[in-house]
């Protein structure tokens, strides 16, 4: 017997193949124990990926754009019209990308930091002012993200801009409006 299944089965815990617990030793019937396993699926990859976070890391040095870290494994090659939005030209442009750190990358994503035609970070109203919120957003808005050297066409394009202003930092707001308006307190 498989050492995991021999510990499972001092526990109390008995699994079938597909994985299903057959027996629960918890003593709280009302939550049943769950379990860490695995299981194979098929998954959609992006093809070329790793090229376009090449040519970011070499458009920007290979440091964030925003704060300046430097450690590869920090770093993310962003989309700005993401990437399910966008046409497979579109998304290998680099004029399509930011290379970000994870966290900002992130906020990127959700549509809580964006970009206005000058290149400055404006921070969504929806970001609560908060210690640490003003230390980790609130304290680069405004602030000019570095431009990949003179090149203009390396530049982030102000087109991919518009749309995720448009599209990604508006969508998010109005979900998070008709997710607020839905759990509103209502007065009886």
């Amino acid at each position: 017997m498989p050492k995991a299944m021999w510990e499972l089965e001092q526990i109390g815990t008995r699994i079938s193949c597909d994985g299903e617990n057959e027996a629960s030793g918890s003593s709280r019937p009302d939550q049943p124990q769950q379990l860490g396993l695995e299981r194979v699926e098929r998954v959609r990859t992006r093809v070329n990926q790793d090229y376009f976070r090449s040519v970011l890391l070499s458009n920007y040095g290979g440091i964030c754009c925003l704060t300046g870290i430097d450690i590869p494994a920090l770093l993310t090659a962003s989309h700005i019209k993401p990437w399910a939005a966008a046409t497979p030209s579109e998304r290998l442009m680099s004029s399509n990308g930011l290379l970000l750190n994870a966290l900002h990358d992130r906020a990127f994503d959700r549509g809580l930091i964006t970009l206005d035609d000058r290149y400055r970070v404006v921070v969504s109203s929806r970001v609560p002012h908060t210690p640490t919120n003003d230390q980790w957003l609130y304290a680069f808005d405004g602030r000019k993200v570095a431009l990949p050297g003179s090149d203009e066409s390396t530049w982030p394009s102000l087109d991919f801009i518009h749309y995720h202003n448009d599209c990604v930092s508006e969508r998010r707001a109005r979900a998070d409006f008709t997710i607020a308006h839905h759990y509103a307190i209502r007065p009886a």
